[in-house]
């Protein structure tokens, strides 16, 4: 539908006599009566002519009034009430007014409508293309506010379909012109982050808006197809891993992401043994929560819901158990692959 049709749609309702667009031959483009499209209309072109309103109270084929219509200072057609009343002339001006800023507006959207499909596309090739980029790729995302060359934070995030809609306006009030927000999959969103001075505070805000849903984001990167997968498989082994964390860096990610690769036959196999021998004593979960604790035992206890004294015992049996002592790093470096290829198998398992 162009756009003078939409605005003769509109105005039906509020032109019971009806209503005709013409452009500035005076042919009729858009009425409330589609057996008038492709006409010429006399008082149409006479307004046309001497760039003004007119009438005609004369009953007949072209009765009614007539008001130019402009956009930029420019004539663009006419609008036509084919009623032959007194006041006709005044309810064509002041309508031929509306068509203007309806004309301007639904105009601004349709040109924002193709930037941002434009926009879409240009990312979408982006996410998919491999460096280096020519010259003419780089100059097509200048054209879009994107330094293609320039680090970036590539965020990822599973948003609940109930909740995101509500949120879309506020994370798009937090983005600058150099960001983006990317449809992966349908739940799965990508948000293009520009590193510049001061874009931390952006971030964070960014973090906290998102704060319930599960996340993952990749700092310093430039080559966005392959910052947007490490993000994306730093989010899915994070959440196997550390399912009560949410949001995932892949700085503290990175070491696992690099022994889930790790295809060790028995690699799984202490871990394994804390699962079945010790589950009664929790000493799998020790493991992992004594990892994401850094060893701090006050902070494992809590997270254990247990009696720090009791801790001691747990690190006493799982060495008994595995041969691990988790006050060794190398020990503890080994049980945390342990952990990560035991996860690794159990997801693949049908």
């Amino acid at each position: 539908m162009t756009i003078m049709n939409q605005i003769a749609a509109k105005l039906k309702e509020h032109t019971p006599d009806g209503l005709l667009i013409c452009d500035a031959s005076g042919r009729v483009v858009a009425s409330t009566s589609p057996d008038q499209i492709g006409s010429l209309n006399l008082l149409a072109i006479q307004c046309l002519n001497h760039n003004g309103p007119a009438s005609s109270l004369e009953p007949g084929q072209f009765s009614g009034a007539a008001a130019p219509l402009r956009y930029q200072n420019s004539r663009i057609g006419a609008l036509v009430l084919p009623s032959a009343a007194s006041d006709s002339l005044r309810q064509a001006t002041i309508l031929s007014s509306a068509v203007e800023l309806m004309y301007e507006e639904l105009l601004n959207s349709r040109n924002v409508q193709a930037q941002t499909k434009e926009r879409d596309q240009f990312l979408f090739e982006w996410l998919h293309m491999q460096p280096p980029y020519s010259e003419a790729f780089q100059k097509r995302g200048e054209e879009f506010g994107f330094q293609i060359l320039s680090p970036h934070t590539m965020l990822v995030f599973q948003p609940q379909s109930e909740t995101f809609p509500v949120l879309i306006p506020m994370i798009q009030n937090l983005l600058d012109e150099k960001d983006a927000m990317v449809s992966l999959s349908p739940d799965t969103q990508l948000i293009l982050i520009k590193e510049e001075p001061g874009y931390d505070k952006r971030f964070h805000r960014l973090l906290a808006v998102l704060s319930k849903f599960p996340a993952a984001f990749c700092k310093n990167q430039k080559n966005l197809s392959a910052g947007c997968a490490l993000a994306r498989e730093c989010l899915s082994l994070g959440q196997l891993l550390f399912p009560d964390l949410g949001c995932y860096d892949y700085d503290y990610m990175k070491t696992a992401l690099v022994l889930s690769h790790a295809d060790i036959p028995g690699l799984e196999h202490d871990f394994s043994i804390l699962k079945e021998k010790g589950s009664s004593a929790q000493l799998a979960e020790t493991v992992v929560s004594y990892i994401q604790c850094s060893g701090d035992i006050q902070k494992l206890s809590a997270k254990l819901h247990v009696h720090r004294n009791s801790i001691p015992y747990r690190i006493r049996r799982i060495k008994e158990l595995c041969g691990k002592d988790l006050n060794d790093a190398y020990d503890l470096m080994a049980l945390y692959a342990s952990y990560i290829r035991y996860i690794c198998l159990q997801e693949k398992e049908p």
